[in-house]
């Protein structure tokens, strides 16, 4: 239970550098001696130290020595230079500190890693236990894991919806559905994630901000991410005239009032981005989520409204489903997301009673297929050559819990 409690502290360290460090992991690491803390780090922002160096240079600045220490490591240590990386291995930096055992609970599933980094210490001759609370950094660094793996971002649908199915009046309008307590979560999983995702009609009917408040600030706000095939939603918008974040407009073929329209646009600082429009009007979720990746977002919560929703669950593209169920009975046609199979896909809800909201949250059984496949027992073994864990040793080596 010793080891658990350790590393149940580094995962609390990794917890602070979420919304920082994307496209990074959020990562956390703790130096033992004896039973005792002698050093905690965590990667802290994107393009600064890694969560070993900050955990190192922590035991150092209070005057303990690294030598002989166990670190307990929520993911494998990155064991690659590159052109384009900000730091030296982390493998090269737990050599240098005399480090003797390092305890780490996942895989980096980075192909430049990937089961490198163990073989690299095991070379140097520290001893390395993997596998310890796998699962539960694997939901901390959930967009990070399936963005490495299926090289699209993690994909969030949420909406609000009343007892009775309806995720707006029929009537048009903007109609609140939940509570206050259940605004402070949904905007603390804005504050978690690269870009916010909405259809023109949800711009032209909430004029939402779009934006993570109530609280839930991060060091960097997300992406505003606005899908308009025909390039009509207002200038006046609230999300294009503040400056609170930058905002992207995926359009298609521009005529000369659309012209017109994107150039006052981009005088507002606006990000246009042009993509093939399909027969019914609208996008390819495809090439939407490729657009995203290709621009560095690793994670997006797409927030409406129906016509958006349903074209992400029908294509099959998405990760993560939240709705808000409030105490209310909303009149009219139901215009809640309608897909084929939508019914027999979600898997492992999760439920939070938020005030007087409930919310539910479930998972692509895809998606967690996709997790499954990156855990230490079922991850392939890397093949690079001069990367091959040696044979006398088992690839896993599990702690008891």
């Amino acid at each position: 239970m010793t080891d658990r409690r350790f590393m149940r502290r580094a995962i609390e360290l990794a917890t602070a550098g979420i919304g920082s460090v994307s496209p990074n992991p959020a990562v956390g690491a703790v130096l033992v001696r004896e039973g005792r803390i002698i050093g905690e780090g965590y990667h802290r922002e994107y393009g600064g130290p890694h969560a070993e160096t900050d955990c190192i240079r922590d035991a150092q600045v209070r005057g303990e020595d690294p030598q002989g220490a166990v670190m307990y490591c929520t993911l494998e240590p990155c064991s690659f230079r590159s052109p384009t990386k900000h730091n030296p291995p982390c493998t090269e930096k737990v050599m240098e500190a005399g480090i003797t055992r390092m305890i780490i609970a996942a895989r980096d599933p980075n192909p430049a890693v990937a089961g490198c980094g163990v073989q690299a210490l095991r070379a140097a001759g520290i001893q390395t236990c993997c596998g310890l609370m796998e699962e539960q950094v694997l939901k901390l660094n959930e967009s990070y894991f399936l963005s490495t793996a299926l090289r699209r971002p993690q994909v969030h649908l949420k909406w609000a919806q009343s007892l009775n199915g309806r995720i707006a009046h029929a009537g048009g309008g903007k109609t609140p559905i939940s509570g206050p307590e259940a605004l402070r979560h949904s905007h603390g999983l804005r504050a978690t994630v690269d870009a916010i995702l909405v259809g023109r009609g949800t711009v032209e009917l909430d004029d939402p901000g779009l934006t993570a408040r109530y609280g839930a600030t991060p060091l960097k706000q997300p992406l505003r991410v606005v899908l308009d095939p025909s390039l009509r939603t207002p200038i006046s918008s609230q999300l294009f005239q503040d400056k609170a974040a930058d905002t992207l407009v995926f359009s298609g073929a521009l005529n000369d009032d659309a012209l017109n329209h994107a150039a006052e646009l981009k005088q507002l600082g606006v990000e246009l981005v042009q993509l093939p429009v399909q027969d019914a009007g609208g996008f390819n979720v495809s090439d939407i989520l490729d657009a995203l990746y290709e621009r560095g977002v690793r994670s997006v919560l797409v927030e409406g409204g129906a016509v958006t929703h349903t074209a992400f669950l029908a294509a099959g593209l998405w990760d993560r489903l939240t709705v808000y169920i409030g105490p209310t009975m909303l009149e009219g046609k139901v215009i809640a997301p309608d897909a084929p199979g939508y019914a027999n896909v979600v898997v492992e809800h999760e439920v939070d009673v938020l005030g007087d909201t409930v919310a539910l949250t479930s998972m692509n059984p895809n998606t967690r297929q996709v997790l499954n496949g990156l855990k230490w027992d079922t991850a392939p073994q890397p093949q690079k050559a001069g990367c091959t864990l040696p044979q006398e040793e088992p690839h896993v080596h599990r702690l008891s819990t």
